[in-house]
């Protein structure tokens, strides 16, 4: 069983544990610099906890902005905590250096591209329509991407090398990425993600050669084809 860690800097309902980590003992759950975390959470507020908030997260992305039990709204994309919540006035300098200090992401090249993405889990269409498709930030061989849906959904993708990983608020899954032409397929766990860009210019991701739909094999690997699809071609 998970015993909570018990330590002297458990004086407060928001504690900054460890760089990085910020806990909430009213709301019962932790953050690290990518949102509400389950790990984090049963380490530091023990397993009862960590389950709820595994059950609540449980096939959804880690939200993007999440609020704190003293109403202060911290932001993943923005890395900045307010404390005056949605009015995003003042600006809570201590929580925001204790959560993202330690995480630098370079967002001088970012690039947001419209596509359109359907979702499935289980076989089990969840959403068909518009989202985009976005560089969230590139330092050398580790770099990051994520689908964002207009209704709040945001699918994270880590690359190191050509490995691909999905980071959501149940964990960290590996990612099989196909081609299909002008179409990336991703699967994992039992989710499947279909996005493609929405550009008439755009060459196939496979080129004239593109294979029928349906086959895995690609001339490009599955880190070539990511940045196919997610950067300006």
């Amino acid at each position: 069983m998970n015993t909570p860690v018990q330590a002297q800097w458990f004086t407060g309902a928001i504690t900054n544990p460890t760089p990085g980590v910020l806990c909430d003992r009213n709301a019962q759950r932790c953050f690290d610099n990518q949102g509400p975390s389950i790990s984090l959470t049963q380490r530091y507020l023990g397993n009862s906890a960590g389950q709820r908030l595994s059950a609540e997260q449980s096939g959804r992305p880690r939200p993007s902005e999440f609020q704190l039990s003293n109403g202060t709204l911290c932001s993943v994309p923005d890395q900045t905590c307010w404390s005056d919540g949605s009015k995003k006035r003042t600006r809570n300098t201590t929580l925001s250096e204790q959560l993202f200090a330690s995480t630098t992401v370079d967002t001088s090249g970012n690039e947001t591209q419209a596509a359109r993405c359907s979702l499935h889990q289980q076989g089990r269409g969840i959403y068909d329509g518009p989202c985009e498709i976005r560089v969230v930030s590139r330092d050398g061989n580790l770099q990051r991407y994520a689908a964002i849906f207009p209704d709040g959904r945001r699918y994270q993708f880590r690359r190191s090398g050509d490995a691909l990983q999905l980071e959501d608020a149940t964990g960290t899954w590996p990612v099989e990425l196909i081609d299909h032409g002008y179409t990336g397929v991703f699967r994992w766990s039992t989710m499947l993600l279909v996005a493609t860009r929405e550009h008439s210019q755009m060459r196939p991701l496979a080129g004239a050669d593109s294979p029928e739909p349906g086959s895995s094999v690609s001339p490009f690997s599955p880190g070539q084809l990511i940045d196919l699809l997610f950067f300006r071609n």
